[in-house]
């Protein structure tokens, strides 16, 4: 089995030749600024990258396509999880100390399905891992709270029902990525304006608060959003986004969730903004 939603990324450069899509009106270095959400992101960074000649780590990042994937275990944000159906769904432990009173859910809110990651063809940028798909879970919108993780092997046949799921317990735009295996620009060349800005599977670790110590990416979950007025601003929609029809993925003003290995193995994650 492998990864159902792959580009390759020289046909996705070819798509967007810079030299046919900047004119001067700075919308490619209005795209990079935003990250990668769509086909177009991807080429005009990627072409930046190569005239730079710049060779950092190597990184599966995601484009993503509006809606719910046909397969199940495909890397989305929001929708129905890639989860057993007998599982019990988690719940928030509620307030821990008298400041969270009235700041967290109580104690038995059902903890709100963030996304998931699929690792099968991307095991090779990453340290071991307890399976092969991780699920990730908040207690509320504000990400101030517990972040739960749980892996799953792939091949479950009884998996939970897009009406299973608790009321009000997947409220993130749905959405799904297609993988693009790429080499990221050397750390720091573009701190805030590239493949940082993306959600993606190993490659460099840049928090937007403080430095990393001596743990390892394992993946990242970015806040996303189209670029306007830039063809394929998501991978099934070729034309440009308007205010009328615009939507995103925003956790707090562009933050991310972080998925890193310690250097004992010990796996956690943490939400971080600007």
């Amino acid at each position: 089995m492998h990864y159902p939603y792959k580009v390759n990324l020289d046909e996705c450069v070819k798509m967007f030749p810079l030299d046919q899509v900047v004119h001067g009106d700075n919308r490619a270095m209005e795209s990079i600024v935003r990250g990668v959400c769509g086909p177009f992101d991807l080429a005009v960074i990627e072409q930046v990258r190569r005239q730079r000649n710049e060779a950092g780590p190597l990184a599966d990042v995601f484009m993503f396509e509006l809606g719910e994937p046909v397969e199940r275990h495909a890397m989305k944000i929001g929708g129905t999880p890639y989860r057993p159906a007998g599982v019990s769904w988690p719940l928030c432990k509620g307030p821990q100390t008298e400041s969270d009173v009235g700041f967290c859910p109580e104690a038995g809110t059902p903890m709100l399905f963030l996304g998931q990651f699929c690792f099968i063809d991307s095991k090779d940028l990453v340290p071991e891992l307890p399976s092969d798909v991780l699920l990730i879970f908040v207690e509320d919108d504000t990400f101030s709270g517990e972040i739960e993780l749980e892996w799953y092997s792939l091949g479950q046949e009884d998996l939970v029902a897009p009406n299973d799921v608790p009321p009000g317990a997947s409220p993130f735009l749905n959405c799904f990525g297609h993988l693009c295996r790429i080499t990221e620009p050397e750390t720091g060349v573009y701190r805030g304006r590239s493949f940082m800005n993306a959600t993606k599977i190993g490659g460099s670790l840049h928090y937007q608060q403080g430095e990393p110590a001596k743990e390892t990416l394992i993946c990242q979950l970015h806040s996303t959003g189209p670029s306007t007025r830039v063809p394929f601003p998501w991978v099934n929609h070729p034309a440009p986004v308007t205010s009328d029809n615009y939507q995103d993925f925003d956790m707090v003003s562009g933050g991310a969730v972080y998925v890193v290995s310690e250097p004992d193995g010990t796996i956690r994650a943490e939400f971080q903004c600007t």
